[in-house]
């Protein structure tokens, strides 16, 4: 893997609450990327925060493919392992459904990272791993605006969406996610 300069993202949610501006971008920018690694059938499965490299010129790279897959490829996991990092998980990667994942669910792990930009903490907390599990599974997040109440309705249903428990009920692509975003970032 190359090297790039630059702070995960990571590091600068831990410091706060991002700027919902900032933070629409960052993610907008990283999610067209990701709609090209989708069009190629490449799923990354471990998106977050840590995973997501500000460089010098202030550009997003997505980080860290250990986890991808090929649509076409064959699996090198089998049903029963749950690979990936769990606050980020979507519903159907926690449950083992390995052939349900797909770019929706990078889907979910972007929007879990916005999520965690805009309010500086994940949609789903907990203190031991089966709380966080249960929640994610069976909980509908609250809405950013109830955890900073600066943030509007607009920014909440976009990131609502994003992590919806039904894949269905998630942006089509990674490209209907990044116009959404651009939607806002252009009033």
């Amino acid at each position: 893997m190359a090297y790039v300069a630059g702070a995960m993202l990571g590091e600068a949610i831990a410091l706060g609450p991002m700027d919902v501006r900032e933070a629409f971008q960052i993610v907008r920018d990283a999610a067209t990327a990701l709609e090209e690694c989708h069009l190629n059938g490449i799923v990354h499965r471990d998106l977050k925060p840590s995973n997501i490299v500000i460089n010098q010129r202030g550009t997003p790279v997505v980080m860290d493919f250990g986890l991808a897959s090929m649509e076409d490829a064959t699996r090198l996991t089998s049903n029963d392992q749950v690979l990936g990092t769990l606050s980020y998980m979507p519903p159907e990667q926690l449950s083992g459904q390995v052939d349900e994942l797909g770019p929706r669910s990078d889907i979910y792990s972007i929007g879990v990272t916005l999520y965690q930009a805009i309010t500086a903490r994940p949609p789903f907390p907990g203190k031991h791993l089966m709380e966080i599990y249960d929640r994610i599974q069976s909980e509908l997040p609250p809405p950013p605006s109830s955890i900073v109440p600066s943030i509007d309705e607009e920014v909440d249903a976009i990131c609502l969406k994003a992590i919806a428990k039904v894949p269905e009920d998630r942006y089509r692509s990674m490209a209907e996610f990044a116009e959404a975003l651009d939607g806002f970032l252009s009033r």
